[in-house]
């Protein structure tokens, strides 16, 4: 798959889904939990540079959506789990 194809599904549709679940349900409740699975990237992607780039940019949005939305009570956490 191209570089555009990884980033929109891996990234952009992320976001996108994490922002519609959180203002068709977060925002009423008050409340909410947001989890991420990524692989275990640490070490770079050789060959697939375009997954590491999407993957890390959940991680940093991750992060950025967890400081965001802590006062709204939607706490957000990622697991990033080794070689199975």
């Amino acid at each position: 798959k191209g570089w555009r194809a990884v980033i929109d599904l891996n990234l952009t549709g992320t976001f996108l889904m994490t922002l519609a679940v959180h203002q068709e349900c977060f925002q009423r409740r008050g409340r909410g939990v947001v989890v991420s699975v990524l692989a275990n990237m640490f070490n770079g992607f050789p060959t697939m540079s375009h997954t590491g780039a999407a993957r890390a940019g959940v991680e940093n949005l991750t992060k950025s959506l967890a400081v965001e939305w802590a006062s709204a009570g939607v706490r957000v956490n990622a697991v990033a789990p080794g070689t199975i």
